[in-house]
């Protein structure tokens, strides 16, 4: 029986972003389509892909992605980006006519909480196709306002998104969270039955990594090749942001540099904070550091391959006690390479032994972990970066996580529909 599967996802992305990835298990080995309606105001680089107000672009034989022109544009996380988020759901509304008469009605809806309007979004066009209403929870809302903004419960942006976050666990068919312990958030917030909320992480394609590293035309930067090549080098890929806590890692490479400095850093990306923390380490004569610029995922993988080990760090808030869902985590484990990660939230370099883990904020801890992680045998380095790959390969692969996501869908229905 052929089954439509459209997803709601205002910052929806091509390869290697979730729902791309997830649609491409889901038309595996089935008469399946998946219709992806996403903004085109691009939330990463702040600007538009096209100037057109509806288009479609077929992925795959059963992938399409819609895109609206969604506005006003916005440079940060202010009253415009609140603003864009209801200019989606319009938009969602406005073209509902179209896309079903393209691709025919849904027989499910996800609704992705990258902002919750786009549940209201998914339910409304559930209700008007008579069909299943999926809430994929990843932030938590309006939770997430309180722990990292510090807004009141009495706001009324916090009331406003509270009860959007009630109505959609209420509504729904499921709720799929990417955090594995968020459940018990919203069964305690909510009332909301635990068999209602299954998990499914943010996901790795292991193909596309596996593929690269295997790639000979697959190069480096020559001075970051080099860089990584000659030294016994940590590495950090990610944004330069705030949120990525990278002044926490320079400060424990200051700690590093005093008893060995041969171990080396590599810090790899751009964003917002790169100019601050390049005067940092000018002002702190850290010499033991070097920065590049971002490069393609297949690149990382590669850097990682050629680093010793992987950092990343994470402030406490109480918030992350629901657990994280890091992409960054799932691309150090599956190097192979031993991760050391800063955090007090359970995670998955704690749960798999992939790396060492300590509480954020104690440079000392973290620099110590470095140390260690030199000093330990090839032998021991190597074990630990294979049970960090091997937790990845059997609970954070897209070929694992698609087809789990898919019979969860097949359930839903009664026992006489299923997707074969």
């Amino acid at each position: 029986m052929k089954k439509t599967i459209w997803i709601c996802n205002h910052h929806a992305g091509l390869e290697g972003h979730r729902h791309f990835e997830l649609a491409k298990q889901f038309v595996k080995n089935a008469d399946i389509k998946v219709i992806v309606i996403a903004s085109s105001f691009l939330h990463g680089p702040r600007t538009y892909l096209n100037d057109q107000e509806f288009f479609i672009q077929n992925i795959e034989k059963n992938i399409k992605y819609v895109w609206l022109r969604t506005s006003p544009p916005y440079m940060d996380n202010g009253g415009k980006r609140i603003l864009n988020m209801f200019s989606y759901v319009r938009k969602v509304k406005k073209y509902y006519n179209q896309i079903e008469n393209i691709y025919g009605r849904p027989d499910f809806v996800i609704g992705s909480s990258v902002h919750p309007l786009a549940w209201e979004a998914a339910y409304w066009i559930s209700k008007k196709a008579d069909s299943k209403f999926i809430c994929e929870v990843r932030d938590l809302w309006p939770l997430s306002f309180m722990e990292l903004c510090g807004m009141s419960p009495a706001n009324i942006i916090v009331y406003f998104f509270g009860l959007i976050e009630k109505r959609a666990y209420n509504r729904s068919d499921k709720i799929i969270t990417t955090m594995p312990y968020a459940y018990q958030y919203i069964c305690n917030q909510y009332k909301i039955s635990r068999k209602k909320i299954e998990w499914i992480p943010n996901g790795i394609n292991t193909d596309i990594i596996d593929k690269a590293l295997t790639d000979e035309e697959l190069n480096l930067p020559e001075d970051m090749n080099q860089y990584l090549e000659e030294n016994w080098c940590a590495v950090y890929a990610g944004s330069l942001v705030a949120a990525e806590c990278v002044q926490f890692i320079l400060q424990s490479a200051e700690l590093v540099f005093e008893k060995e400095p041969e171990i080396k850093f590599a810090i790899i990306g751009d964003g917002h904070e790169k100019e601050r923390l390049l005067e940092y380490c000018k002002k702190h004569r850290i010499e033991n550091v070097r920065f590049f610029s971002k490069i393609t995922k297949e690149q990382v993988a590669l850097a990682l391959k050629k680093g010793k080990i992987c950092l990343a760090a994470h402030e406490n808030v109480s918030l992350y006690k629901y657990g994280l869902s890091m992409n960054k985590l799932n691309d150090y484990l599956y190097s192979g390479r031993p991760v050391v990660f800063a955090c007090d939230a359970e995670n998955v370099v704690k749960d798999s032994g992939g790396g060492i883990t300590m509480e954020y904020g104690n440079e000392e801890k973290y620099a110590d972990a470095i140390l260690r992680l030199y000093k330990m045998s090839e032998k021991e380095k190597n074990h630990m970066g294979k049970r960090g790959k091997e937790e990845i390969e059997k609970k954070y692969s897209f070929n694992v996580l698609g087809p789990k996501y898919r019979k969860i869908l097949e359930d839903i229905e009664s026992e006489n529909m299923s997707f074969d």
